[in-house]
């Protein structure tokens, strides 16, 4: 008579069988975060840019008119003390990404872009008409101490107050770059800053 053996299958319902490892995972980070976050951004500036060439292309014929920003791009950048830690500090990784940010924008925005630098109330800094990746790096440098809080209210109704001041007929895109919660969640409300903005322009 001939005898077969056959190996044991292992029961995989039983407690002890180890599970299969997911495979391609990618942690949840800080600066994973971060880096989604600057992509997606940096793809809305593409899409926008292709549409612009677009009509570029569509217009060859027309007679050529002075250059002028076909989009009005406004980086707000949080300047309080809590952006000098981590190695590298939150400043240092924020400076590449508003400089990496700042040549894809300049492309079709040959005016430059806007760079709001925010802390406490009444510290907002405005640059405007910045024109490239070295401009960007030069502001930060300048920035020897941050300090102060997140009144981000203060610099995103300063964003869209020029917006309707200087009655713009192009877009305005605004991203903002922060490690933290502002001094007032409730007044950081968009719908809150349009009341704000609203108000004051009826009031000139």
């Amino acid at each position: 008579m001939e005898v077969k053996s056959e190996r044991p299958v292992q029961d995989q319902s039983k407690p002890n069988a180890r599970p299969s490892r997911p495979t391609n995972t990618i942690p949840i980070t800080r600066q994973n975060t971060e880096r989604y976050q600057t992509i997606a951004f940096l793809e809305k500036v593409q899409e926008q840019n292709v549409v612009i060439a677009k009509e570029a292309e569509q217009s060859k014929s027309k007679p050529k008119q002075p250059v002028k920003n076909v989009v009005n791009y406004i980086v707000i950048i949080d300047k309080s003390g809590s952006m000098s830690l981590g190695k590298p500090t939150r400043w240092a990784r924020s400076a590449k990404v508003v400089a990496t940010v700042t040549q894809s924008c300049c492309q079709h925005s040959p005016e430059g872009i806007s760079v709001y630098f925010f802390g406490s109330p009444g510290a907002l800094e405005v640059n405007e008409n910045v024109l490239s990746s070295d401009e960007v790096l030069a502001l930060f440098k300048a920035k020897k101490k941050l300090k102060g809080t997140t009144c981000l209210e203060g610099a995103l109704a300063k964003g869209f107050q020029d917006h309707f001041a200087k009655k713009l007929t192009i877009p305005t895109s605004i991203l903002v770059i922060t490690d933290g919660f502002p001094d007032s969640k409730s007044a950081a409300k968009v719908e809150n800053i349009d009341d704000f903005v609203n108000n004051s322009l009826a009031t000139k």
